[in-house]
């Protein structure tokens, strides 16, 4: 039987949402994360998986903590959670992607992937979009890719304030049609400008990833990731802090 966080939020607009310290356990032994937002199905899982054009791998085995999913601070080969490639939602213009994260390392290899969500033919390794930590920085750096099915243009840039160690701090990014902006504890911490529906790559299909990079090598997130959510939806700063708020002491701590 999986364990709870001490106090569930309400995310009324949750397309997907992964709560890392509830699981069970599949037909193989390994832990699986049920999705438990509006679109069914989308499990993560710890084990095999299939990441768009790459062979099957394994990722290792995470530690699973009262307070989410704690990832290795040293691992050249990634570890992380997956979701094999599967159906993605109709193209649209906006998109909240958050998760609360505790960075236990620096990791100054390659960018800290939090979640990303794999294009299908994805030559710039950033994904429909992405949510990580700068690998020289320690701040957010976030990505989206608006065009169409694989083929599109991507938007880049890191934050400006170093992600802390060793608390947990709440990652955002949001994407409304006209700008792509970070947000760290429900503070705006960076835009750029760029225009278009998102490219979900709606004629195939790519992996969801939690925790690391699938294309990249040492880019797992160094630390503990825990209440991943993806909106349809842009989720104004006002509601982005109130959620902060609601959300300090929310988890045990666990990162010393």
């Amino acid at each position: 039987m999986g364990r709870r966080s001490r106090r569930v939020q309400s995310y009324p607009h949750a397309v997907y949402r992964w709560r890392l310290s509830d699981f069970t356990i599949g037909s193989d032994g390994l832990p699986v994360f049920p999705n438990t937002g509006s679109i069914s199905g989308h499990n993560m899982k710890i084990g095999p998986g299939s990441p768009a054009g790459s062979s099957p791998v394994y990722w290792g085995v995470p530690s699973i903590l009262q307070s989410g999913v704690k990832f290795p601070t040293n691992n050249a080969s990634g570890s992380g959670l997956i979701i094999a490639p599967s159906a993605t939602p109709t193209a649209h213009a906006m998109i909240s992607v958050s998760a609360w994260v505790c960075p236990l390392a620096r990791n100054g290899t390659a960018t800290n992937l939090i979640h990303e969500k794999l294009r299908v033919n994805d030559s710039t390794n950033d994904g429909t979009y992405s949510l990580g930590l700068d690998s020289s920085t320690s701040a957010l750096r976030v990505s989206i890719s608006t065009g169409a099915n694989g083929s599109g243009t991507g938007a880049v840039f890191s934050a400006s304030t170093p992600v802390p160690l060793g608390v947990f701090s709440l990652a955002t990014l949001t994407y409304d049609g006209s700008y792509l902006r970070a947000y760290l504890n429900g503070m705006l911490d960076g835009e750029t400008a760029k225009t278009g529906n998102i490219d979900w790559n709606t004629s195939g299909t790519g992996s969801f990833l939690i925790g690391v990079n699938a294309a990249v090598s040492n880019s797992n997130f160094p630390g503990i990731v825990e209440e991943v959510v993806v909106e349809d939806a842009v989720i104004s700063e006002n509601m982005l802090r109130a959620r902060y708020l609601r959300g300090l002491g929310l988890f045990p701590d666990e990162a010393t």
